[in-house]
């Protein structure tokens, strides 16, 4: 049994980096694979640092 939750930050990019990887594909990508294959492993819990960040 896990008793503390682990947060992993991802570094990646926010914004267009190219004309195939536009700031939707990249939230996708993380929405879609990058956080639900990590947070497949116990007590991870996964953030962009833009979810933290408060304006």
């Amino acid at each position: 049994m896990i008793e503390k939750e682990i947060n992993c930050f991802v570094i990646m990019p926010f914004s267009q980096s190219s004309k195939k990887h536009t700031e939707e594909y990249w939230t996708n990508h993380f929405n879609s694979f990058l956080k639900p294959t990590i947070e497949d492993l116990p007590g991870i819990k996964v953030f962009r640092i833009e979810v933290l960040r408060e304006d």
